[in-house]
């Protein structure tokens, strides 16, 4: 039995869209990926960007107790108004 079997024309066309139909989804699988490759990228610098803010936020505050406890040896425990920057002391 060695007679070539030639399938038919629907039968091909059957075939061919099944081809096209993994190579369409190979393709949209790696432009998902590539997709999400960029997002994670993002991800990560906005992460960076975020330890940048959050350590220069800690030293904001580390400042501002260096201030506060500057201020407090000069002038004692009081109230400080911002708007028209005077003092007020503790009355002991």
């Amino acid at each position: 039995m060695n007679d070539i079997v030639k399938f038919t024309e629907s039968e091909m066309q059957s075939i061919a869209k099944l081809q096209t139909d993994y190579q369409q989804s190979i393709y949209t699988l790696g432009q998902i990926d590539l997709e999400k490759t960029d997002l994670e990228q993002q991800l990560q610098e906005l992460q960076n960007k975020r330890n940048e803010i959050f350590e220069n936020w800690k030293k904001i505050q580390q400042d501002e107790n260096n201030l506060l406890n500057a201020l407090s040896q000069k002038y004692g425990d009081g109230s400080l108004n911002l708007k028209d920057g005077t003092f007020k002391p503790i009355s002991k």
